[in-house]
């Protein structure tokens, strides 16, 4: 991402975004971006990469950090066991894989699991497995219509 467009974006974030979120009691966490947490107030940071994790959580004490694990049961209990205050898994590899991996985790484990996914069927079948969240994945603002699709995702899993 050029500068000029991160500036931008960032502005916008910060006059448009955040007061929302604020309002509405959200939590924003920023993809991979630990050096905007504190100037964004943002509550954590999601990581792609777990490895990241152990060196992070003295630094960012009380703030979230979740991390993007595969659909491997041994990395994400170590992702777990290392501080992370969700695992989130993609259903994009391997969506039967994912929902075994969710029910397992379900019953097995008691931090948080999040499931990126983008279509209502999808959101309804890892909801009914155990996903404690369902995150809309960003390719949904590419649809033809994204709010009637993310409309759909949430009543499917209400």
């Amino acid at each position: 991402m050029d500068t000029g467009t991160e500036a931008a974006g960032l502005a916008a974030l910060e006059q448009h975004l955040l007061p929302r979120l604020k309002q509405r009691d959200f939590a924003l966490l920023l993809k991979d971006r630990v050096d905007l947490v504190k100037s964004t107030d943002a509550d954590g940071v999601h990581l792609s990469d777990p490895s990241q994790l152990k060196n992070l959580r003295g630094k960012l004490n009380d703030l979230s950090i979740g991390v993007s694990s595969p659909l491997e049961r041994h990395e994400a209990i170590i992702a777990a066991e290392t501080g992370a205050d969700y695992i989130a898994f993609d259903s994009s590899e391997n969506p039967d894989e994912c929902e075994a991996v969710i029910r397992w985790w379900h019953e097995m484990m008691t931090v948080p699991s999040i499931v990126f996914t983008s279509t209502p069927d999808e959101a309804t079948r890892f909801a009914k497995a155990g996903a404690d969240f369902i995150a809309v994945k960003a390719d949904i603002w590419q649809l033809p219509d994204p709010l009637a699709a993310l409309r759909n995702i949430t009543k499917a899993i209400a």
